[in-house]
Parts: structure tokens; C-alpha cells; sequence
């Protein structure tokens, strides 16, 4: 995983010791939660370097620029549940979540949900 990711910023630049720290770290508490879960799901938001966040129109992205942020496919909305029903889980593995309502409205995008390392501005575990 960290391989691939360290790839397309090796094309886009961006990648340095900072950024794969939170990666690792990122990807440690979202492995937990999942394991705890009970299922693998598929990564649909990574690690983005600057370069391909302009490219892609995603320059907003600052977590995701940073290693901070990824996001797991929920078409089932059963992991999106279960964190809901869960969310002691978050806390104790010390990530935050994106309100499913966010995440699960789009029509130009499968349901998923959205963890992050970092606290959002509002202090809240979902947001």
C-alpha cells in the first residue's frame, strides 16, 4: 500500500518523511477500525500529491495532501453503521469521521467513508 502510494508521488512529487509518517499512521488506526469491523474494504481516497490534486481539481484536499485522510468504499452502508453504532471505537482508536451524509449523497459517487487523523476544526469524533 505505502509502496503504491510512495509511486504516484514519486511522479507528482510531494513525498517526503512527514508525509509517510501520517500515512503509516493513517493507514495503522483505519486497519485497526476495520479489523474491528470484522471486513477489508477497498481504499477509494488516498494519499494525493499536490501535482495530482491540481491535476485532478482536488487542491482542497489538504489531508489527503498530507497522508492524513483516506476513505473506504460503503456501498453496503454497513461500515458506515457500524461506526455509528460504534463510536467509542473511534475515539479509542483516535480517528475522526465524516458525516455519512456527506459521504453517502452524492450521485456522482459511491457511498464511502472518510477517516482522518486529525481533528476537524469543530472538535467533533464525526463531523
Amino acid at each position: 500500500m505505502i509502496d503504491y502510494h510512495k509511486w504516484r508521488f514519486k511522479n507528482y512529487g510531494g513525498w517526503d518523511q512527514d508525509v509517510e509518517r501520517s500515512a503509516r499512521v493513517t493507514l495503522a488506526k483505519s486497519s485497526e477500525l476495520l479489523s474491528a469491523f470484522g471486513e477489508k474494504r477497498k481504499i477509494v481516497h488516498g494519499h494525493l500529491p499536490l501535482a495530482y490534486a491540481k491535476k485532478h481539481g482536488l487542491e482542497e484536499c489538504k489531508l489527503l495532501q498530507y497522508g492524513q485522510a483516506i476513505g473506504f468504499e460503503d456501498k453496503d452502508c454497513r461500515l458506515g453503521k457500524w461506526v455509528l453504532e460504534n463510536v467509542e471505537r473511534l475515539s479509542e482508536i483516535g480517528l475522526y469521521m465524516k458525516s455519512l451524509i456527506e459521504t453517502h449523497a452524492s450521485e456522482d459517487e459511491e457511498p464511502y467513508v472518510w477517516f482522518q487523523i486529525v481533528p476537524p476544526k469543530c472538535g467533533s469524533r464525526i463531523f
